[in-house]
């Protein structure tokens, strides 16, 4: 048997995965294990456990896709959502480890698959997902309890079309190298393109044609697999750029006039609209001049709607990131970030461009963000954007223009949108620092959560320790969550956040941990060791500024503020325990900074502090008992609410 044919009866397991139409039998994926082939019936958990993570990445899923590589992903029907987990505890030496976890939101049940890294895509009928696993694509059951490797390392998936009929993928052969693949349900090879030639792709609605970009725009036709030149560069008239002369192709520096030019710009599919119309890009890449082009009525050509941003002036020379491109829905509203640099380059000031594409119109929005907002989301209906921001999440009104941020008690890296759009599924973290260096602390709680639009918790997922088991879950009093554990690995949470007032701390958090370390420096500075109690404070600088600082020391902890009288009085009496200027962390940041103290043992004047970490594990037990007592008719009530929504 031929590399060749080995290679698509691989593949052609895949759309097993996938309900195709013409096979009236259920898919491998679902069946029974008395009915499931032997290639896929076996169990792989003990395997999965002993087999190495080589760490390998997919490409990222490029514009036009329904969710970024690695986004939380969602069924169609919005009921379960599949997730990455960073870290699993069956690893040892400190290395990170992988789970991926399927939350069922209907019924609060949780799977936690080991080794399984990331999602890629749902059945259409949601009886199944594909899978990033070892070495390869995976394929995974609704109960887990069938998983089976589909596509061995070499051939990387990209993303599905919609409905699930084809596959767009990146393979390596030996004999043409990297080729660019589109797959049917069968395994079979429809189309090839080399990948030097294209850079990006997005489907069309009704998943027959998928168009491709780089040098040029290409539309392949499915099942057909005809490849057609849309568009090239060099047919734009110069007309079509009314801020910007296009500039010949130039030949690469230092291999002389006489070498092959390289088109310096690149067209870049964007999204499909709903009347099958295509909106690209245009980027002049020693510049940074983007364009955005429509496809015209008749399909034959496109027209510019104009340049909407370009990086001409110095001081933005040197950004990293210089803007992103995401389509909300199908309309074609498009949302474009850019940053401007202050001249001594320590604060970015964002904008968001919006741009209707059915009109051109163009509406700027300033959002005072502190960073570069990484990740953005847009809602089913389009109607509003999500960025992500640290433990901040900002919700645009794409209508109105207006804004609003939502503090939430967790790091956020991804976010994405549920179906219907009540839901906000986010992997995040809760990072504590460590009082002897100011560092993360290697151990994070909270992996994976879900909020409503208003920023309330009402699912938790916390993963440390063995594959499918949780740890027990932290009582955050610092930011008012209460946390339990439910069914398998599902926590319900309630968050009893308000804004607080304390002395100006960085978004209005002050951490206990800060309180200690500015504390400590006091003593050392009083004793005379300045160098020591600079090098404490420089720490600090790194999550309180320095007006914070200054109004900490001079507040709390000269005048004496911060005794255990006072975090007494600021406890809620009705239940809900929640500490209003977070002068205490969970009880497992008290546990950490007895330890550290042991950094300041040499000095008698730290006798003080540790009285006072000490006398705070009082009540923090006892809120903990007293949670226990209630913990019942609080995750009944919580879940009860996630359960309302997701309705």
């Amino acid at each position: 048997m031929n590399r060749q044919i080995q290679t698509a009866l691989i593949l052609a397991l895949i759309f097993m995965m996938l309900g195709c139409e013409k096979h009236q039998e259920e898919s491998a994926i679902t069946a029974s294990a008395e009915e499931t082939p032997k290639s896929l019936s076996s169990e792989r958990s003990a395997d999965l456990l002993k087999t190495e993570w080589k760490g390998r990445q997919l490409i990222e899923a490029s514009s036009g896709a329904t969710h970024a590589s690695g986004d939380p992903v969602w069924s169609a029907d919005g009921r379960r959502v599949a997730f990455e987990l960073p870290r699993t505890g069956f690893r040892k030496g400190g290395r990170p480890g992988w789970t991926m976890g399927i939350l069922d939101i209907s019924t609060g049940e949780c799977l936690t698959i080991p080794l399984l890294r990331r999602p890629v895509a749902w059945r259409p009928d949601g009886k199944g997902l594909l899978a990033i696993g070892p070495g390869g694509l995976w394929g995974v059951g609704p109960n887990s309890a069938h998983r089976a490797e589909l596509l061995a390392a070499g051939v990387f998936p990209v993303k599905l079309s919609p409905g699930g009929n084809f596959l767009l993928c990146r393979a390596i052969t030996t004999d043409k190298g990297s080729r660019w693949m589109v797959l049917d349900r069968d395994g079979n090879s429809l189309a090839e393109v080399d990948l030097s030639e294209v850079s990006t792709s997005v489907w069309s609605k009704d998943g027959r044609q998928l168009f491709c970009g780089g040098k040029g725009i290409r539309r392949i036709d499915l099942p057909s697999g005809e490849v057609e030149e849309l568009f090239t560069v060099e047919d734009c008239p110069k007309s079509a750029f009314p801020e910007a002369t296009l500039p010949p192709a130039a030949s690469p520096p230092g291999m002389g006039a006489g070498a092959p030019a390289l088109p310096s710009w690149r067209l870049t599919p964007l999204v499909a609209l709903e009347d099958g119309r295509l909106v690209a890009k245009i980027t002049y890449g020693q510049t940074g001049e983007v364009f955005v082009w429509r496809r015209t009525d008749d399909g034959d050509d496109f027209e510019s709607l104009g340049k909407i941003w370009w990086r001409g002036d110095s001081c933005v020379g040197d950004v990293e990131s210089s803007s992103s491109f995401v389509p909300i829905g199908r309309s074609g509203l498009l949302l474009h970030w850019k940053i401007a640099a202050q001249k001594d380059r320590k604060e970015l000031n964002g904008s968001v461009v919006m741009l209707d594409t059915a009109t051109g119109k163009r509406l700027d929005l300033n959002l005072p963000l502190e960073l570069y907002a990484k990740r953005s989301v847009l809602s089913p209906d389009g109607r509003s954007a999500a960025f992500v921001l640290g433990s901040d999440l900002i919700e645009l009104d794409t209508v109105t223009g207006k804004s609003r941020t939502v503090r939430l008690p967790v790091n956020a890296m991804r976010v994405s949108f549920s179906p219907n759009g009540d839901l906000l599924a986010i992997n995040g973290y809760l990072s504590i620092r460590g009082l002897d260096n100011g560092n993360n602390m290697p151990d994070r709680t909270g992996s994976f959560w879900l909020f409503n639009r208003q920023g309330e918790g009402v699912a938790y997922l916390p993963i440390s320790g063995e594959p499918a088991q949780t740890t027990e879950p932290p009582v955050d009093v610092e930011v008012g969550l209460l946390v339990e554990e439910a069914q398998d690995a599902l926590a319900a949470v309630t968050s009893n956040r308000t804004e607080t007032e304390d002395a100006g701390a960085r978004r209005k958090r002050l951490q206990w941990t800060s309180i200690c370390m500015l504390y400590c420096a006091q003593r050392l500075q009083e004793l005379g060791k300045a160098d020591e109690a600079d090098s404490i404070r420089k720490q600090v600088d790194g999550f309180l500024n320095k007006d914070s600082r200054a109004a900490i020391i001079e507040h709390l902890v000269k005048s004496g503020q911060w005794s255990m009288a006072y975090i007494k009085t600021h406890l809620s009496a009705e239940g809900s325990f929640h500490v209003e200027r977070n002068l205490v962390h969970n009880r497992h940041v008290v546990r950490w900074n007895v330890e550290a103290l042991e950094l300041f043992d040499a000095h008698a004047e730290a006798g003080p502090l540790r009285d006072m970490i000490s006398e705070a594990e009082i009540p923090i037990k006892a809120m903990v008992e007293a949670l226990a007592n209630e913990r019942d008719r609080k995750i009944k009530d919580a879940y009860d609410r996630m359960l309302h929504q997701a309705k």
